[in-house]
Formats: C-alpha cells, sequence, structure tokens
C-alpha cells in the first residue's frame, strides 16, 4: 500500500481528480484502521507525506497570469481548499494513528 497507493496522484493534473485520490485515500485508511488491519509505522507515515506533497506539486502550475500570480477559477480555488483540507485530515490521521 505505501509503495503504490498512498504516494499517487490522479493521472490527470486537474484540481478536482487529484481531490478524489486524497479523499478516496482518506477513506482507505480509515477502513483500514477501523478493521485492526492498519498500525502506524514509518514507512506508512512517510508514504502519506510523499503522496499529500506529490499532490499538492501536481496542481501547483495552474493558470499563472501575466503578473506571474496565480489566477484560479473560482470552481479550482474551491478544489485547491478540498485538496489543503484533505491534506491536513490525513496528516491529522497519521498523529492519532501514531499515538494508538
Amino acid at each position: 500500500m505505501e509503495s503504490r497507493y498512498l504516494i499517487a496522484t490522479a493521472n490527470s493534473s486537474t484540481v478536482w481528480d487529484n481531490v478524489k485520490v486524497s479523499l478516496l485515500l482518506e477513506a482507505l485508511l480509515w477502513l483500514l484502521r477501523d478493521s485492526d488491519t492498519l498500525q502506524y509505522s514509518v514507512r506508512l507515515g512517510d508514504a502519506v507525506t510523499k503522496g499529500i506533497q506529490a499532490r499538492l506539486d501536481k496542481v501547483k502550475h495552474l493558470k499563472v497570469g501575466k503578473s506571474g500570480k496565480k489566477q484560479l477559477d473560482a470552481e479550482s480555488e474551491q478544489g485547491l481548499t478540498s485538496l489543503n483540507t484533505s491534506s491536513k485530515r490525513l496528516e491529522m490521521f497519521l498523529t492519532l494513528l501514531r499515538s494508538l
């Protein structure tokens, strides 16, 4: 799981496709934890962290205007907020899992 899924990004570079990947991984981790088949390990933590960064990096290139500032449409802004929120939940999940 650490070498394939947790580090995954969407095939496309759209914000919403990467949000979907992040949300699926959140659900997967919670399901595995609820079934007592998941315990914290450094490898798991590293994979989750690398995956978060990879998904964020994948959407960084979005629409840069003449001023050099990113100019996202409202839908992409919402997607970016959702991706950041999901990333924070994954980080909190790791903290929780580590403390169990």
